[in-house]
């Protein structure tokens, strides 16, 4: 009996000397978000905000390209915030989204195994540092996997044989996620394979008519996928150009896609290899391989949870909460996201930036828990093991902490502050009823005189259906007196003409780096 305290006791000690590392790296990860540099989406994402909340309509007024949530959900921010505040209120949004898909990653570990090792798959999730510093930024990515994660976690409750309502929430998440970013759309796929296999083999299985009663009734699931994508569907008819929407959020990103990804090929492995932008340092460093080693571990543990579900009751995982009642349609479910993903980022994406790691990321932090909880069902058997295990974890959460330090350290001092103090000079210099053509974003409060902002356009507009006028002549139509081409000196990647028009007329300023007026 004393010993069981004991071991009570220490495993107490443990899960708070867990949860305390988690709060110091949420702690480095809010610092990073308030002082890092900003991402060229991120100031193309508020931009595009800031038209929503100035009553523009997405596709009918500015160009965009993806489902248009991620802007509702950011646009409320210029109601509280102005200047270069929304750009740091952007970033403490993306933190709390952020913690929450950790906690969220947590919550759906413990629901498929009810262990403390829970607490694990959030730790992992912010720990990695590929693609970690993504997680941070103002892009949609982060809150469609958060969305999709919720409803995969109601999936798995309403698998259970919890109330018919977990399956309509389940099916309203995804939805959800779809109307923030597509890229949720191979999960979600695997999702409605498995609701429907499981709608087909609950009534005939073994397991209890009020079980059946429950699983069979997976229409509310379907609802709740329809309900996001029918307010889309309304808010498109509102629009008046259903054509122009589904045309601006399927067809023309992937033509963009392919037509970039040959300018600009990526390989997949491109961000495993040695770099001091995600890993803190050059070479081989703790960074790269600590990184490498939890995926390695996640992926393999992913693949294992893919094929033993089929295998027979001997290989029921350890501490799974769901045996003898469909478990092993959670256990697939879950790992056939992971894979889903996994196939979608090698072999049908034609681009691969490191934010389309995202997805991979939080099953790769949960799976690489479950090979811990594995490792724990079997050293908490006696004492000696017990007190090993213990060791390990210790010795794990150490080298987490350790090589965290390494890894973010360094990347304090990849400031946003000139950045912000040249946007600020922006503002303070140029009144903002002008029109300013910004190719890169980062303006924010003035008016679009082209039709496409924020993007190197020049790259894309050829392959556009139909192709859009020229610049040239929407600036000589509204007399527009600036252009803000940004650091990556995006009107190099304009049309001929369009380069020679704007350098006939347009000099740069000689205060303002990045920026152009009319002579």
């Amino acid at each position: 009996m004393k010993q069981k305290r004991r071991d009570r006791a220490t495993l107490v000690m443990l899960i708070g000397s867990i949860t305390f590392v988690l709060v110091v790296f949420f702690w480095w990860k809010l610092q990073l978000a308030l002082t890092r540099y900003f991402d060229a989406d991120e100031y193309a994402y508020l931009h595009w905000a800031y038209n929503v909340f100035s009553g523009k309509l997405p596709y009918r007024d500015f160009f965009f390209y993806v489902p248009p949530g991620f802007l509702w959900v950011l646009a409320p921010l210029f109601a509280f915030f102005h200047g270069v505040t929304a750009f740091i209120a952007g970033r403490v949004l993306a933190f709390v989204i952020f913690c929450a898909l950790s906690l969220v990653t947590g919550l759906l570990f413990w629901e498929v195994r009810r262990s403390w090792v829970a607490l694990l798959a959030p730790l992992l999730l912010v720990f990695l540092p590929l693609p970690s510093d993504k997680f941070l930024e103002i892009r949609p990515d982060t809150l469609a996997m958060l969305l999709a994660t919720l409803g995969l976690t109601f999936q798995v409750r309403g698998i259970r044989g919890k109330k018919i309502a977990v399956w309509f929430f389940s099916g309203v998440f995804y939805g959800l996620s779809l109307l923030v970013l597509p890229k949720t759309l191979p999960q979600v796929a695997v999702a409605v394979l498995v609701a429907i296999g499981w709608g087909i083999w609950v009534p005939r299985s073994g397991i209890s008519l009020r079980e059946k009663k429950k699983g069979k009734n997976i229409l509310p699931f379907f609802i709740g996928i329809l309900v996001p994508i029918g307010m889309l569907g309304l808010w498109s008819l509102f629009l008046r150009d259903i054509g122009l929407v589904w045309y601006s959020i399927t067809s023309l990103p992937a033509v963009v896609g392919q037509e970039t990804a040959k300018m600009f090929p990526m390989q997949p492995d491109l961000f495993f290899y040695p770099n001091d932008t995600y890993y803190g340092e050059t070479g081989w460093s703790a960074g790269l391989f600590v990184n490498h080693v939890v995926w390695i571990i996640g992926l393999t543990m992913g693949a294992v949870r893919l094929l033993t579900p089929w295998l027979g009751p001997s290989v029921a995982p350890q501490g799974a909460a769901m045996a003898g009642k469909g478990e092993s349609w959670s256990e697939f479910l879950i790992a056939g996201s992971f894979f889903a993903h996994v196939i979608f980022f090698f072999w049908i994406y034609p681009l691969r930036h490191a934010q389309y790691l995202i997805p991979i990321a939080v099953f790769v932090s949960f799976y690489a828990a479950d090979a811990v909880d594995i490792v724990w069902a079997k050293a908490k058997r006696n004492s000696i093991s017990f007190i090993m295990g213990i060791t390990s974890i210790i010795i794990l959460l150490g080298t987490l902490y350790k090589t965290f330090l390494l890894v973010n350290s360094p990347k304090l001092v990849w400031t946003n502050k000139a950045a912000l103090a040249n946007i600020e000079n922006i503002h303070k210099t140029i009144p903002f009823d002008q029109y300013l053509l910004d190719l890169d974003g980062r303006t924010l409060y003035y008016k679009d005189p082209y039709y496409i902002c924020c993007l190197p356009f020049g790259e894309f507009v050829p392959f556009m259906k139909p192709k859009p006028s020229s610049v040239i002549s929407y600036l000589e139509k509204t007399q527009t007196l600036y252009i803000y081409e940004g650091d990556l000196l995006r009107v190099n990647t304009l049309s001929i003409d369009e380069k020679n028009y704007i350098r006939a007329h347009f000099v740069p300023d000689p205060n303002i780096a990045g920026l152009l007026e009319r002579m």
